[in-house]
Formats: structure tokens, sequence, C-alpha cells
């Protein structure tokens, strides 16, 4: 396995990030994936925009927009789910400048802090 897919049964497989972000719990309970997502994390960071934004799909191959809230948020989320599961602190190491610009991204494009303008 590559990336997480969604629903292979329509040929929809691709790196689907708010997929990926909802199962990293159940993933991490039922199996030792931090090597899994290790790889994975390398293909959300490989599609960050310069701006910071993470796309819905990653490695980004048919989504060029960001800024997604759920599918976007797994540039976050997956790294602290696989921290809190398995207690390793590299997961967050290596993520952090990209968890940190997503972020700040967010701020930038809803300064506010409620999603009302997303890259769709």
């Amino acid at each position: 396995m590559s990336v997480p897919t969604d629903c292979p049964q329509r040929d929809e497989r691709l790196g689907w990030m708010g997929d990926a972000e909802i199962f990293a719990p159940t993933a991490t309970y039922n199996a030792d994936v931090a090597a899994f997502y290790t790889k994975f994390m390398k293909d959300i960071r490989d599609a960050q925009s310069p701006q910071g934004g993470f796309t819905d799909v990653s490695p980004r191959l048919v989504d060029n927009a960001d800024g997604s809230p759920a599918w976007g948020d797994a540039g976050v989320i997956i790294p602290w789910t696989v921290y809190k599961m398995y207690g390793d602190k590299r997961i967050i190491e290596t993520n952090y400048d990209a968890m940190a610009k997503w972020i700040e991204y967010i701020r930038s494009e809803n300064p506010d802090l409620i999603w009302k303008k997303t890259g769709k």
C-alpha cells in the first residue's frame, strides 16, 4: 500500500486526505502503520503549496486547489495521531514546519478563524 484510497471499486485510487485523516486512529490502533504514515506524510509535504495549503489528494495529481477543511487538516491530524498512538516524536519533528505553515495558511485566508474561504 502506498497511499490511502477511497472507493477503489470506482477507480478512486488516489491519496484522498480526508479519508486518511478519518481512518488514522483506527489504522494506528489496529496495526503498526508508522512507516506507512511516515511515507505518506512525505507525499503530503511534497504536495504542500508555497503558500502553505495542503491539497485534497496527496501526492498532488488531480487537485490544484489548496485549503479544504478536513482534507487539508490531515497534514496536521495524521502526525498528531501517529504520535499519540506510538509515542514517537519523530513524526511531529519531521512535519512540524509543514504543519505550522498549514496553520498560518488557514489564518491568512480566514483571519477570524472560521472557515469561510477555502482553496476551492
